[in-house]
């Protein structure tokens, strides 16, 4: 069922937002109000999760890094066509590699290899394989072309400003990640940040994003915090952590199947993180955003 809730617009803001319900119907009569955020609730996983005017602010939020807060698409193509191109192999196009991606280094090493050989890579091959996607990521050029997206310095400072806290976890390698969000988010008081390491299952498990919340983001339970990210892995992350799960729609996939992988709701833009994350008004989403 979809239903467009007329708002009063604001500068910069579409004058609609919409909500999307795939359980029950719901009521022709609905109305959505800022006044509900009087009766505050907490969505649990798998429930249904009505306009954000009904759910209390958040106090916390843990962001996927690449494709959610960084463009990184050109060094995830560069370093896959330079390991592929070392190894003799044939280079695919972005179009053509943008189905690989998420999952961390070696999914997409091993997808790439499979696509290029015909069959699954040996060990051997999948382990130089990602010792040269990494070692591309090392260079200057790697280091470069990854870039903060449009508008993503003037959420987050929203967000440290409403004293949310906030922490990264990322499926890349966690060197490379502290590097990246010191280069290009050092002005944020960061709860923790985190990436790929060998003693932690990576994402879609829940492992990383519990550690995070019960060691670094003081007194705040899984209800407390939005996962935000731009991939099914990030989606069943949220779930699985009994936190409530945001979709960005700039990452790597579409609406539908960040929908189809859990997500509470989808954000059309930058402000869209920050109006959810701190019950702000329905006015201020942008034509984009949904509830799920």
């Amino acid at each position: 069922m979809l239903r467009t809730c007329k708002t009063s617009a604001l500068p910069h803001y579409s004058s609609t937002f919409t909500v999307t319900h795939n359980l029950t119907p719901l009521p022709l009569t609905m109305t959505i109000l800022p006044a509900a955020l009087e009766n505050p609730r907490s969505p649990s996983p798998g429930s249904i999760v009505e306009p954000r005017q009904a759910v209390t602010p958040f106090k916390g939020v843990i962001f996927d890094l690449d494709g959610t807060l960084v463009d990184s698409t050109a060094t995830l193509v560069g370093s896959a066509n330079y390991a592929l191109e070392k190894l003799g192999l044939p280079t695919y196009s972005i179009d053509e590699i943008r189905p690989m991606l998420g999952g961390g280094t070696r999914k997409l090493v091993q997808r790439a290899l499979t696509k290029a050989l015909g069959y699954a890579p040996d060990e051997e091959l999948l382990n130089r394989g990602c010792a040269l996607k990494l070692e591309f990521e090392n260079t200057k050029q790697g280091q470069d072309s990854k870039v903060p997206f449009d508008y993503v310095h003037e959420m987050l400072r929203e967000l440290q400003a409403a004293n949310i806290q906030m922490a990264v976890l990322s499926n890349t390698s966690e060197t490379n990640v502290r590097k990246l969000v010191s280069k290009h988010f050092g002005y944020i008081d960061w709860a923790h940040v985190a990436g790929a390491r060998d003693d932690t299952p990576l994402k879609p498990n829940p492992f990383a994003a519990l550690r995070i919340q019960r060691s670094q983001m003081n007194g705040l339970k899984p209800a407390d915090i939005v996962f935000v990210g731009d991939s099914e892995f990030d989606m069943k992350t949220g779930r699985a952590a009994e936190m409530t799960s945001l979709a960005v729609v700039w990452g790597i996939r579409g609406e539908d199947t960040l929908v189809q992988n859990g997500a509470h709701a989808v954000a059309g833009s930058m402000s869209d993180i920050s109006n959810f994350i701190t019950g702000g008004s329905a006015a201020n989403y942008s034509a984009e955003f949904k509830f799920v």
